[in-house]
């Protein structure tokens, strides 16, 4: 409905910059004017799990990727 001229969205900056930005010149995407919305992103086990090393492998690797791929986007702690 946004690309008809119907609607107005709002949408991750993730997806904007993977999905909209540059490939369809009927969606404009804007920034908010003021501050910025955010969400946190967490992993979760159990502590009996007996698979530590690979969990921590696999944070690591998103954090890496985010860093990488995202900088200027995603704040990773």
């Amino acid at each position: 409905m946004i690309g008809m001229g119907m609607g107005a969205g709002f949408l991750p900056a993730l997806y904007v910059e993977s999905e909209i930005r540059g490939r369809d010149a009927s969606v404009v995407a804007l920034p908010f004017r003021r501050g910025r919305f955010t969400r946190t992103i967490g992993f979760g086990w159990r502590r009996s799990t007996g698979r530590m090393s690979s969990i921590d492998r696999v944070i690591e690797q998103v954090r890496d990727t985010a860093r990488a791929s995202f900088a200027g986007i995603v704040t990773v702690l």
